[in-house]
């Protein structure tokens, strides 16, 4: 493998490593901003429990005391007009001083002997409420939160009844009722940004919210038998009660009819049996939320990162371009001079060793063991051409008339000379 692929190699290693590295970190980082998101979240649920916990008990502590004062107890009692005249300007104060929106006393019966709308048109006076389970629970002798909506105000509230007794202590006398509006209840969950709070009753008609479109409507799909228990029980008005179109998905998501993911955090509500408040975390702001500033802060991060890897890689690549540009050349010098010298020693070729020499014949033996002429030897063997002569000697020995002529015409050359 040549140096430019291993340098691209290394490049994609780097590329993978980055994008694996960047996920990783951003997956991390994700998850810590997720879970800050959903600890937050759980924290302003948490507030808002606070916030109405507290609420409710002040609220029992309030009807509590009202119930042990004599002016109620006499009521009960003597139930003379005079005394239960003093007992509607005992409940007038309280309802004034505390902002509630009504207060009212209940016999042994369930009818209302006194209260403070006794001069409303919707006067409370003289109308029986003993199906109401607040007075059901109270009237044997166990304190009762019910948000409801008003049958005869037709306003949502939450009543809280306490029981009334006599000096002895031992059985309630009657009851007595305080009817808080919703409006403070909602202080506590309307601050919110990324998603909504309801308040719900064990049915699941959403009682309290900061969705104002899901008042009093069914938080999730129930049956017609169900909805029938509502309607009798005449806890949320004669209804309808329609479903708002929310599916849940598992224990915490929940999914709208428009197909928006919702995380749901959810506690009981004290105080209310079967009640439950949910803060509906919308996912899509959560996640633009956490999304956002980490995209920023992330992609500049490996954006940053992958362009000086990148750099160093092109850096990398185009020494090593010239680099091997540099060796080619030098290839090329070195190919042409070997070239030169093969060349030269081709054309200086010539014969070296011992040469095996016929002593009679003069033949020589060449290296396939045949035996040649000198002549035709040094001709196939060297790069010299043989032409044929002949010595003195041999011409005197073999030629000595030729000889005799040709000494005697260079001794004649030699005397003009």
């Amino acid at each position: 493998m040549d140096i430019r692929k291993s340098i691209i190699f290394v490049a994609g290693l780097t590329l993978v490593v980055t994008l694996f590295g960047g996920y990783y970190h951003f997956f991390e980082a994700r998850s810590k901003a997720m879970v800050d998101e959903h600890q937050r979240a759980s924290g302003l649920l948490a507030s808002s429990m606070v916030h109405l916990g507290k609420y409710l008990d002040d609220f029992k502590k309030d009807t509590r005391l009202i119930a042990g004062l004599p002016t109620i107890r006499d009521a009960f009692l003597l139930k003379t007009p005079q005394v239960i005249s003093q007992a509607s300007l005992t409940l007038d104060y309280f309802n004034e001083m505390l902002e509630m929106d009504v207060c009212y006393l209940m016999d042994e019966k369930g009818t209302v002997i006194a209260s403070s709308n006794r001069n409303s048109p919707q006067s409370f006076v003289g109308k029986t409420y003993g199906f109401r389970p607040y007075f059901q629970q109270a009237i044997k002798g166990k304190p009762y939160l019910y948000p409801a909506i008003g049958v005869t105000s037709g306003k949502r509230g939450v009543y809280s009844s306490h029981p009334v007794y006599g000096p002895d202590q031992k059985k309630p006398l009657g009851v007595i009722v305080v009817k808080v509006p919703v409006d403070f209840l909602n202080k506590g969950i309307s601050a919110i940004r990324d998603g909504f709070i309801t308040v719900n009753s064990s049915n699941g008609i959403v009682f309290l919210t900061s969705h104002k479109e899901f008042e009093n409507k069914l938080l999730w799909k129930i049956t017609e038998k169900e909805i029938g228990h509502i309607k009798k029980s005449r806890q949320f008005g004669a209804g309808p009660w329609p479903w708002v179109g929310l599916v849940r998905k598992g224990d915490d998501l929940a999914v709208d009819r428009h197909g928006k993911e919702f995380k749901i955090h959810q506690s009981d509500l004290a105080g209310v049996f079967g009640w439950k408040i949910l803060y509906f975390h919308d996912k899509q702001t959560l996640s633009e939320k956490v999304y956002g500033p980490l995209l920023k802060n992330t992609g500049f991060e490996i954006a940053i990162f992958t362009l000086v890897i990148f750099g160093l890689l092109i850096y990398l690549y185009v020494s090593a371009e010239k680099d091997l540009r540099h060796r080619k050349n030098a290839e090329e010098q070195r190919e042409k001079v070997i070239s030169k010298l093969q060349k030269a020693f081709d054309e200086i070729k010539s014969l070296r060793g011992i040469l095996p020499l016929c002593s009679y014949c003069k033949k020589v033996r060449d290296d396939e063991g045949y035996w040649q002429q000198v002549d035709v030897y040094i001709q196939h063997y060297s790069e010299a051409d043989v032409s044929h002569s002949i010595c003195p000697g041999c011409l005197k020995e073999h030629y000595p008339d030729v000889y005799e002529e040709v000494i005697c015409d260079e001794k004649s050359e030699l005397d003009l000379s």
